[in-house]
């Protein structure tokens, strides 16, 4: 590998232009020859090039090592190259070696022209460990131990680098190779980005040994509004509160931990009043200026230690500005056979008693953490300020209610509330006849989405609905129960055998007619004459919460 440094031309006085002096050199040649190289032209002629040569290497130190002439080796004196070759010793001269070039022409000016060379082996870093794997926030230090190796000519194996060569972290922590090229950082961080400083024997490099995972630890906010309520627009209000985190003891104050207050906080808008840092003793306290009645948020931000954590610290009630009085969410049960439930939001939208009517509002819905919310709904308060907002949902969520304010009325929006819903399920049936015209459906009943698993002790009812009929008749569902008989039907009982918690599922329906279809739901595929159905798919039969 060659290393070669080039100046900018320049000139000392006008009689000498076009200067540059360059070095070459391969550290990984076997002779370790260093080319130095003179180019420049002069009017009056050059009588002398020399080079000075400095030793530079750690801890920032420069020592003289001699001069080296510099001969005409093409064109002429008014026009020439002039070269030398000098042989490095790594291993006495290691780190950094300086050529300061003085040019001297014959009307008696000299100028001077620097270019350099690392005197140093070619290194690598192998056997990279860290410990301990998982970092515990009590204990944040790691030790990374490691080899240093050196490949001195190229083709050559990596032997290990001369002892005594300094290997450092990024946080200046530092340790000496051993004279099998091994060392041992101690680190007071979790940092394991590790390099050697340049001006060594061993050339500048750095390396990452492996990274330790985090032992995080959760943390706990609680906080409360303490200014008394309501206030009027524009007065100061404080939040108090204090965070903690698990300990050895349980969970302790936690200081020097930021934590912001929120009015409004989602992914998609935000309003922060505040940012403080916790005291010594995990408290904190910080004030800002009410707008607008709604939830106060407080939460601390994950750290590589810690968790993060989110509370309400109440809601604020300003006098003088819109907020919704009253709010419910509530689920109502879908039709049989619907695959949704329905959220109901009902409140009223007022300014201290007087209702505000005509104001856009919006359903919004959001999960666990609350901090996406999506449109569900959206709907115009009446004259008194009321509003019923509906929509359709298959999953449990959070949701509230928001205004966006218009005609001088400040936005607000109500808290979030839970509303769970029923999961949606689905079965898988096969139907089998038997001795005397009976019919034996069995199946599994499971619930639908991420959540899986089988729904157990949950009835399922069978229909029955005779070929060119468009009526439906009731003829089995576990567990047994007696039945009376729709009119022109025949009577019918089912039986359940299954094990808790399995979902599975069997019944037995009586004779019936052979020109008939079987379903479990208000949908079939119509049979031709005499048939049974040997199998049937059933979709979302029943709902379980």
């Amino acid at each position: 590998m060659s290393s070669t440094a080039l100046l900018v031309p320049g000139t000392a006085r006008a009689d000498v232009t076009d200067v540059s002096a360059s070095v070459e050199f391969d550290r990984l040649s076997p002779d370790r020859v260093a080319t130095i190289t003179l180019e420049a032209k002069s009017e009056s002629g050059i009588t002398d090039v020399e080079a000075s040569l400095e030793n530079s290497h750690l801890p920032d130190v420069t020592t003289p090592i001699g001069t080296l002439p510099l001969a005409l080796v093409d064109g002429t004196v008014n026009d020439g190259t002039w070269r030398a070759e000098y042989e490095v010793d790594i291993e006495t001269h290691p780190g950094f070696i300086g050529f300061d070039v003085a040019v001297t022409t014959a009307d008696g000016a000299t100028l001077t022209r620097q270019a350099g060379i690392g005197s140093c082996y070619q290194g690598q870093f192998a056997d990279l460990t860290t410990t301990p794997a998982i970092v515990d926030p009590d204990e944040r230090g790691v030790e990374v131990k490691g080899r240093l190796l050196v490949r001195k000519t190229q083709g050559a194996d990596p032997e290990p680098a001369p002892q005594g060569v300094e290997i450092r972290t990024l946080g200046d922590t530092s340790a000496r190779v051993a004279a099998d090229g091994s060392f041992t950082l101690t680190s007071p961080s979790t940092v394991t980005r590790i390099h050697v400083p340049a001006g060594q024997v061993v050339c500048n490099l750095a390396d990452d040994a492996p990274e330790a995972d985090y032992s995080e630890k959760p943390t706990e906010i609680s906080a409360s509004i303490v200014t008394p309520q309501p206030v009027a627009a524009g007065t100061e209000v404080t939040v108090e509160g204090i965070v903690r985190r698990e300990g050895a003891n349980g969970f302790e104050p936690l200081n020097n931990m930021t934590v912001a207050g929120y009015t409004t906080f989602s992914k998609d808008r935000e309003v922060r009043v505040a940012e403080v840092d916790s005291a010594e003793d995990g408290t904190f306290r910080f004030s800002f200026t009410a707008r607008a009645s709604g939830p106060v948020l407080v939460q601390t931000e994950d750290t590589s230690f810690l968790t993060r954590s989110r509370t309400s610290a109440g809601r604020l009630s300003v006098t003088g500005a819109p907020e919704f009085a009253g709010f419910t969410a509530v689920s109502q049960p879908g039709a049989p056979g619907a695959s949704e439930d329905t959220v109901i939001a009902t409140g009223r939208l007022v300014n201290g008693d007087a209702p505000i009517p005509g104001e856009r509002i919006y359903l919004e819905r959001s999960g666990e953490d609350q901090l996406f919310w999506t449109e569900e709904a959206t709907g115009v308060t009446a004259e008194d300020g009321s509003f019923s907002l509906s929509t359709g949902t298959r999953s449990s969520h959070y949701w509230r209610v928001r205004s966006e304010g218009s005609d001088g009325n400040a936005s607000t929006m109500s808290v979030g509330t839970y509303v769970k819903v029923r999961q949606a399920t689905h079965a898988s049936v096969t139907a089998e006849p038997g001795a005397d015209g009976l019919v034996t459906l069995t199946g599994s009943l499971e619930r639908s989405g991420d959540a899986g698993g089988p729904v157990s002790e949950r009835p399922v009812h069978f229909y029955f609905q005779p070929e060119g009929e468009a009526t439906w008749v009731h003829r089995g569902w576990p567990p047994p129960t007696p039945r009376a008989p729709s009119p022109g039907s025949s009577p019918s009982t089912g039986t359940a055998a299954g094990r808790s918690g399995s979902g599975a599922t069997t019944s037995t329906s009586r004779p019936t007619p052979p020109s008939a279809r079987w379903t479990s739901g208000p949908t079939s595929r119509r049979r031709s004459p005499g048939s049974v159905p040997r199998r049937r798919r059933w979709r979302r039969v029943t709902r379980s919460r």
